[in-house]
Formats: C-alpha cells, structure tokens, sequence
C-alpha cells in the first residue's frame, strides 16, 4: 500500500537470519515479474524500513507515478 513516498509491505515472515528479507525480494519479484536477482535491498537490511531497487522496472505495476 502506498506510504508517503514508498510502499508499505506487510510479511508474515520472522524477522530472523533475513527470512523477512528474503520474502521481501521474493514478493518484489513476483509483483514486478521479475527475477528475483533483479530485486536488491540497497539500504536497511537490518532495519524495518528498507530501500529497494528493481532492475528493469520503470514504475511499481499497477501504478501510473511513483
């Protein structure tokens, strides 16, 4: 759901040895149909709010601006 200037993602995965992490990269990927290598956290892998870049992605789908 939009936030601000970001997205606000809710996971029913544990914050523990990056599996909220993991889930993360992996829903980005599936909503953006792409690969999951094309999904990086660049900032705030330990931290509840994260930065994420999405290669070959020019706009979240479903959405019209940013």
């Amino acid at each position: 759901m939009p936030e601000g200037a970001g997205w606000k993602v809710y996971l029913c995965a544990p914050a523990v040895d990056g599996k909220a992490n993991a889930r993360l990269v992996e829903f980005l990927a599936d909503h953006c149909r792409v690969r999951k290598s094309a999904v990086a956290i660049v900032r705030g892998q330990a931290s509840r709010r994260k930065v994420v870049e999405i290669a070959g992605v020019d706009g979240f789908p479903g959405q019209t601006s940013f």
